[in-house]
């Protein structure tokens, strides 16, 4: 008698559990009670993920401006150089207009929103850096977007400007991929991002 008390106390409860989680499901706490039973069992939630994540990116966002101010104070021309892209994901994006240049966490919006709205997504940093909405091509003709979007959710990150229905993605070099460079110094005043066809770009030393 007491077997079949047990047994059907515990399908009881398996039936209970089963509809907690089916509401939880549908009123939407799914994520919230997900991300809980990972807090408790020690495991890195989406929300930390994301967090740790932006910290990254930003710490990289400061490394290339530093790398930026060096490519503009050396006294070369006509030269490449060089910055690390390894904590950026696909969760960010670089927007450099005339006037500034930003990283921004654009999480999983869509990009037909990104690239239409420049305020789409949360403002990270922040730099008065000027005039790096541009970028050379292969005859290292200048081509100018504004914005200009640097996205990284491919192996190699690209350049992408957005005028009316035209879009236009070109892959910016990153270096070591052909001992190549993804900025160029083609004046002491002017620096933009390089396309990867470009080849055989000497160092700014």
């Amino acid at each position: 008698m007491t077997e079949v008390t047990v047994g059907k106390f515990a399908n009881i409860l398996l039936i209970v559990l089963a509809v907690v989680i089916i509401l939880t499901i549908a009123l939407g706490y799914w994520s919230q009670l997900k991300e809980g039973v990972m807090g408790f069992l020690g495991v890195e939630t989406e929300e930390e993920e994301i967090h740790e994540g932006n910290i990254q990116a930003e710490k990289e966002f400061q490394n290339l401006l530093k790398d930026i101010e060096r490519c503009k104070e050396t006294t070369e021309i006509n030269c490449g150089c060089t910055f690390n892209t390894n904590n950026f994901n696909s969760n960010h994006l670089i927007l450099a207009s005339s006037k500034e240049v930003k990283i921004i966490d654009i999480g999983k919006m869509r990009k037909k929103t990104v690239v239409k709205d420049e305020n789409a997504g949360f403002v990270l940093e922040t730099s008065e850096l000027e005039d790096l909405n541009c970028l050379y091509d292969k005859n290292f003709k200048k081509i100018k977007a504004t914005p200009a979007r640097i996205f990284f959710d491919k192996e190699t990150p690209y350049f992408h400007r957005y005028i009316d229905f035209f879009q236009n993605k070109i892959r910016f070099n990153e270096f070591p991929i052909n001992i190549a460079y993804p900025l160029y110094k083609k004046s002491s005043n002017e620096i933009c991002w390089v396309s990867e066809k470009v080849q055989n770009i000497k160092e700014c030393k």
